[in-house]
């Protein structure tokens, strides 16, 4: 059973290419050095996997090697506690990829110890569903599956698979917002001022803001009143002085949370916005074609919506 239950957090990992297919030899299993036993779903700034194994003291240094859509990641393991047993974090599973297959070998000095040949995301919301009758735990994983269906739409993904065909999961009603937090204060400069707001959509989602500034050197920008790094700062175009600001990386529990950003030039504020993921999906929620109906951009804000207010409501009943 590779069931335990959904958590709000986040762990680390780090990457390598993968071997190809000739190189890789046949898994000879030993495990009575080590089993993977369990998986649990991660819902905090991205999507993560963890994978719970038991490994006998002399292989305590085993880690998990972790194949999806011909990349490897590499994943060290950290103590839960409990005797022999450890935790792997896989990080970082785009909403579009929750269908993909991920091979997980738990490794020790090139010996296979223990091998899940196929789990996803899907994989887990599909069991998890069927061993619960709570309808909050129900309800959020349909939210996470229609969160997927909307990305895969939208990056135009194995759209003939889309991950939310999930007997017995119902998503929730989208409820149209009717009021937005976004506020765009006045200029106060004609050489450095936002021009533009959003929300990168990935396997993270942050606030961007665009700004122009005749000279980098002047100008600053603070967020919730502190001062951020301009090694963050993104040159879009260097003639025109534009350039990008993304902040770090929203919880999906975050999703309501107001950003207070502050433009600064030789110290000054020369225009303040306040801007929130919410804010953004408000913009896109309507958003129609030619043909009248709503577009993958739409659909997807929607379905992020709902995905965030699932994880709030989770996260409440925890």
């Amino acid at each position: 059973d590779y069931i335990k239950e959904i958590l709000i957090h986040q762990h680390g990992h780090y990457t390598r290419p993968l071997a190809t297919e000739a190189e890789k030899p046949e898994p000879e299993q030993s495990e009575e050095y080590g089993k993977i036993k369990g998986v649990t779903l991660t819902i905090g700034n991205d999507l993560s996997l963890n994978y719970y194994a038991d490994i006998t003291e002399k292989y305590h240094s085993a880690k998990l090697h972790l194949t999806q859509n011909g990349v490897t990641t590499i994943v060290e393991g950290v103590g839960t506690g409990n005797v022999n047993e450890f935790k792997f974090t896989y990080k970082g599973v785009a909403p579009q990829n929750m269908g993909d297959n991920i091979l997980a070998e738990l490794i020790f000095d090139g010996e296979v110890l223990s091998v899940l040949e196929e789990y996803s995301i899907k994989t887990y919301c599909k069991k998890t569903s069927a061993k619960t009758n709570n309808k909050l735990i129900l309800t959020f994983l349909a939210d996470i599956l229609e969160y997927g269906a909307a990305a895969q739409e939208f990056k135009n993904y194995k759209t003939n698979e889309l991950v939310n065909d999930v007997s017995g999961l119902i998503p929730s009603e989208y409820k149209t917002l009717e009021t937005t937090d976004r506020v765009i204060g006045d200029r106060k400069s004609e050489t450095s001022f936002i021009n533009g707001l959003g929300v990168y959509c990935d396997y993270k989602n942050n606030i961007y803001v665009n700004f122009i500034t005749n000279d980098l050197s002047n100008v600053a920008i603070r967020v919730n009143g502190v001062i951020v790094s301009k090694d963050l700062f993104e040159c879009l175009n260097s003639s025109t002085g534009q350039y990008k600001f993304m902040s770090d990386a929203i919880y999906a529990t975050g999703f309501n949370d107001i950003y207070t950003i502050e433009l600064l030039e030789d110290g000054n504020v020369v225009q303040t916005v306040k801007y929130s993921v919410k804010s953004y999906i408000y913009s896109m929620q309507n958003q129609t074609g030619s043909d009248g109906s709503l577009t993958a951009l739409a659909k997807i804000s929607r379905a992020l919506y709902n995905y965030g207010q699932s994880a709030i409501a989770y996260k409440s009943s925890l």
